[in-house]
C-alpha cells in the first residue's frame, strides 16, 4: 500500500546543532515534494557534478523522493539521505536501533555478500559505530513503516519479510532514477550527495566525519576536497564584495 503522507505529522526542523543543517535542507525537500506531489514534470531541474561525485540539484530531489514513495520505499531513501548511511549499514538496521523519543538512530553492525550468503558483521572499524540524530520526518516515516509489518526485525524488510540484500537496493534505486528522469548514479553517491549538502550547509568538517564514520577529519577532507574549494571561492567573492563596500 502507498504511504498515506498526506496525513503525516510534520514538525519544523531547527539548527540546534551543526548536523542539523543537512538534515533540515532535505526535510525541507521532503515537505516541497509533498505540497507539490502530483505536478507536472518540468524540464531543466538543475544537477550539477562536483568532480566525480553526484548531487543533487535544487528541485531534483523532490521527483527522486515522488519516485521513491510510488514504489513504496520512500522511507529507505530519506533515511539514507539525510544519514550518509553506508549501503551495509542502512540494510542491518533493526526496529531496536531506533530510538523514536530522541530522534536517533544507532549504528552497530553492516551486512555483505560473502560467498553468496549475506552476512551481518560489525563494521570495519571502532569509527564506524556511532549514533546519529535524525529528522522527526525520518523518525514519523520509520514508526509508519515499521507499522506494515509490528512484528519484524528488521527496519527495512524485504517484501519476502527477510533482508534487503545490498544488490537488490542497488537495482531499486537505479529503478527511481530512471523513474524520476535523473542522470544514472550509484547507490553509494546518495552517501556523497549528504556530506555534499552538509558542507555546503555549514556543517563542520570534523562533525561530517564522525556522522560518515570516517576514521579520521582529513580523510573526509581529502575526499570532498571539490567542495571545499568551491566553498572557499564562494567566500572569498563574499568577502571580495563586503571589503568593496568599505572602500
Amino acid at each position: 500500500a502507498m504511504y498515506d503522507l498526506g496525513r503525516m505529522h510534520l514538525s519544523g526542523l531547527g539548527c540546534e546543532k551543526d548536523e542539523d543543517a543537512a538534515q533540515e535542507w532535505f526535510a525541507k525537500a521532503y515537505q516541497a515534494f509533498l505540497a507539490e506531489e502530483g505536478r507536472a514534470k518540468k524540464p531543466g531541474y538543475m544537477q550539477y557534478r562536483i568532480g566525480k561525485l553526484f548531487s543533487f540539484g535544487y528541485g531534483v530531489e523532490q521527483d527522486y523522493l515522488q519516485a521513491a514513495a510510488e514504489r513504496n520505499v520512500l522511507p529507505l531513501f530519506f533515511l539514507e539521505l539525510t544519514t550518509g548511511l553506508r549501503r551495509g549499514e542502512l540494510l542491518a538496521l533493526l526496529w531496536s536501533d531506533l530510538d523514536p523519543q530522541n530522534r536517533s538512530v544507532s549504528v552497530t553492525k553492516s551486512v555483505s555478500r560473502l560467498n553468496g550468503k549475506l552476512v551481518v558483521s560489525q563494521p570495519k572499524t571502532q569509527h564506524s559505530i556511532r549514533t546519529l540524530i535524525v529528522p522527526q520526518q525520518a523518525v514519523d516515516l520509520l514508526i509508519q513503516e515499521h507499522s506494515l509489518h509490528p512484528n519484524n526485525p528488521y527496519l527495512f524488510p524485504s517484501p519476502t519479510g527477510t533482508m534487503y540484500s545490498p544488490e537488490t537496493v542497488a537495482r531499486i534505486h537505479k529503478r527511481i532514477l530512471r523513474d524520476a528522469g535523473l542522470e544514472d548514479c550509484r547507490f553509494h553517491d546518495l552517501r556523497h550527495t549528504f556530506a555534499t549538502v552538509a558542507l555546503q550547509n555549514g556543517v563542520d568538517i570534523k562533525t561530517l566525519s564522525g556522522m560518515l564514520g570516517h576514521y579520521s577529519s582529513g580523510f573526509t577532507l581529502d575526499t570532498y576536497t571539490h567542495v571545499t574549494r568551491k566553498m572557499q571561492e564562494e567566500a572569498a567573492e563574499k568577502m571580495g564584495q563586503f571589503m568593496e563596500m568599505k572602500l
